[in-house]
């Protein structure tokens, strides 16, 4: 068998990760998939969720400046499209992103995922990543990339959708 075949073969198990909720000193709603004391489990049996990273570390404070001719070329955010009408059960949003080159995991490289200016902000290592419980109504999603320090490295990048249940 090709490597690239059993590699893909291998994909949907590990599509599915679990994920937690919880509030932090703050007040802000953290997603994870990293359990810590307190946090609730969020069932994600609607679509594939995320795969396990990083564990999330949330800083909050003023933002640092991108770093000046950054690691990556080419950063996009494919879904949601801007305008976007997303009709969910659960609420659940899929964010997809494209990075040139790949992501530098290794360096501390990590997207930073932020819902309606701080409400919810998500860190991952997945280009393909689920947001579950939006609201129905208009929200604005902003992706970056961001080193170990929570500087970024990539984007932003932004896009407004409309998120309701059938």
């Amino acid at each position: 068998m090709k490597p690239w075949l059993a590699l893909l073969l291998c994909l949907p198990l590990v599509a599915h990760a679990e994920i937690y909720r919880w509030r932090d000193a703050q007040g802000n709603i953290i997603y994870s998939d990293e359990p810590v004391p307190g946090a609730e489990r969020v069932d994600t049996a609607a679509g594939a969720g995320p795969a396990r990273s990083a564990p999330m570390v949330v800083r909050h404070g003023p933002q640092k400046p991108a770093q000046p001719g950054g690691p990556y070329r080419s950063f996009e955010l494919l879904v949601p499209a801007d305008k976007a009408v997303i009709v969910d059960p659960e609420g659940a949003v899929p964010v997809e992103v494209r990075l040139e080159p790949f992501l530098d995991i290794a360096a501390g490289h990590r997207f930073r995922i932020t819902v309606d200016g701080g409400d919810q902000v998500h860190y991952t290592t997945i280009a393909r990543y689920k947001l579950v419980g939006l609201g129905t109504g208009t929200h604005r999603l902003v992706v970056e990339v961001v080193d170990a320090d929570d500087r970024v490295l990539a984007g932003p990048v932004e896009v407004d959708f409309f998120s309701r249940r059938p």
